[in-house]
């Protein structure tokens, strides 16, 4: 395991973690919401396995930048957990003979994403229906025209900006060094250029 490992340049690492590593923290994921303790462990066992070994290192937050920011579109483990765990609970709200459709009904937040003033009402032992509510309100609901996959989409790409906007995220030190250089036009041309995954991973 160990030479495998070493055979593994950043962006093979990064591709591990998603296919093998969070397999089934995401079918966790859609029943439970993920505690921030739980998320801190999972965070911690994905920087020890990208980056064992290396002496040069970058914060997850930093991986979790899109490719055309100078990151290698890491997955958000919050945004995630919690775009497949709203997705799952409103498709169980479509089921009116659900528990979790009564529920969502008796409090009128199953037909649509404004915040509505239930909040004090809902007991603290449906702890999961207090989840649901405060990240819903702000992502506009499922419409007859929008496939299933494009609103996954949607969901982890709003839950990563509620994210990003609640943790600032500070300038990378190669774009405080150069202030003037086009990063942007940077990024992309590395993207398209036809050197491996390793030359690319150097520029992190």
């Amino acid at each position: 395991m160990d030479s495998y490992y070493r055979d593994l340049s950043l962006d093979k690492r990064i591709r591990f973690v998603h296919d093998f590593l969070l397999a089934r923290i995401w079918y966790v994921a859609q029943l439970f919401p993920l505690t921030s303790d739980s998320m801190r462990k999972i965070n911690t066992a994905i920087t020890w396995f990208v980056w064992r070994g290396e002496i040069f290192r970058v914060p997850l937050s930093t991986l979790q930048r899109g490719r055309d920011a100078g990151g290698w579109d890491l997955v958000n483990i919050w945004a995630k957990s919690r775009a497949l765990f709203i997705y799952r609970l409103q498709a169980q709200g479509r089921h009116e003979r659900s528990f979790t459709g009564a529920w969502l009904k008796r409090w009128n937040i199953h037909i649509g994403a404004d915040n509505r003033p239930y909040l004090e009402l809902i007991p603290t032992t449906l702890g999961y229906l207090l989840e649901y509510m405060a990240a819903v309100a702000y992502i506009r609901r499922l419409d007859d025209t929008e496939i299933d996959t494009a609103y996954k989409k949607r969901l982890y790409t709003t839950l990563k900006e509620l994210f990003n906007a609640d943790n600032t995220q500070q300038m990378m030190r190669i774009t405080r060094l150069w202030t003037n250089a086009d990063w942007e036009l940077i990024w992309r041309n590395l993207q398209v250029a036809p050197v491996s995954g390793l030359e690319k991973s150097y520029m992190v």
